[in-house]
């Protein structure tokens, strides 16, 4: 059996296979270091100013 491998040429035009991924800081964090609930994710902006890009949900 001839199984397509994700991401190869066999692979339909219509699925495509794209990744993306960027750089974060922990900008933030609620809950204790030891026991942390929520990170709050930053990126600096062409500015230099730090500011909220990703927030996980529970």
């Amino acid at each position: 059996m001839n199984e397509a491998k994700y991401c190869t040429s066999q692979i339909p035009t219509l699925h495509q296979c794209r990744r993306n991924s960027t750089e974060a800081l922990i900008g933030g964090v609620t809950g204790s270091l030891h026991r942390p609930q929520v990170l709050l994710l930053g990126r600096y902006n062409t500015t230099g100013r730090l500011r909220l890009v990703a927030r996980p949900s529970r």
